[in-house]
């Protein structure tokens, strides 16, 4: 995925989060009006073109996304320290319990490669909620322990291989990125019609909009001048006479 594709899929992603958070109040008249509708209609492409770009945690990972509710980098050592977090409070519970079985899925992820790490934090947290440990984590001094790994793992950037090519692979030789980042563009430019009509004046509301759909341009370097050829310039000069 080339750059400007990834800022389009950015700036998408803004303003999806913009058009479901920001001003949803706005656009839920009963029954739905026709500018209701539109905005409703518009929103679903937009969400479908960025889950076929590979959705929103893959986006981010591509280059950082400049959301309000970005999720914090997660670095390798912080999620090992929530994975012992995990491991350790399960061992405290298995044994007030008397559950051995419990630490099957609590295992240390040692000598893992990073995405198994984040794997293994994922089933970390499935595995409180499928065995119903929330209350005992939360009397061990861990509320909503399962989104805070599963937001950690969110936020997690490995080092192994290019996030770029990562988000290439995950689209696919089967969709045209060209055509998805088209419907980008178009669906915000639905939308920026939309709020400057249903917002007019309305410069605080219209002034977010704007930060949050702006397209980011990829900067170019231009290339040098070539050097002029030692000895000054050239050109059509008088021979001297011999």
């Amino acid at each position: 995925m080339e750059a400007p594709d990834v800022k389009t899929a950015q700036a998408g992603l803004r303003a999806l989060a913009f058009a479901q958070s920001k001003v949803a109040g706005s656009f839920t008249h009963t029954p739905p009006s026709k500018v209701d509708q539109k905005h409703a209609t518009t929103i679903t492409k937009l969400n479908q073109a960025i889950e076929d770009l590979g959705g929103k945690e893959l986006i981010q990972e591509s280059g950082g996304v400049d959301l309000a509710v970005e999720t914090k980098k997660t670095s390798r050592e912080e999620l090992e320290a929530l994975a012992k977090q995990a491991n350790t409070t399960a061992g405290s519970i298995a044994t007030e319990q008397g559950r051995p079985e419990i630490m099957t899925e609590f295992r240390m992820p040692h000598a893992l490669g990073d995405e198994k790490v984040k794997a293994r934090i994922n089933a970390m947290a499935q595995a409180i909620e499928d065995l119903n440990l929330e209350e005992d984590f939360e009397e061990h001094g861990l509320d909503d322990f399962p989104d805070t790994l599963r937001n950690a793992a969110i936020g997690f950037v490995s080092d192994e291989g290019s996030k770029g090519t990562a988000l290439s692979t995950r689209v696919g030789a089967g969709l045209a990125i060209p055509g998805l980042t088209r419907t980008i563009k178009s669906a915000i430019a639905t939308l920026n019609a939309m709020y400057h009509n249903v917002f007019p004046g309305d410069a605080e509301t219209l002034g977010a909009w704007k930060s949050a759909s702006h397209i980011e341009k990829v900067p170019v370097r231009k290339p040098r001048p070539p050097k002029p050829p030692e000895g000054g310039t050239t050109g059509g000069g008088v021979s001297p006479a011999t």
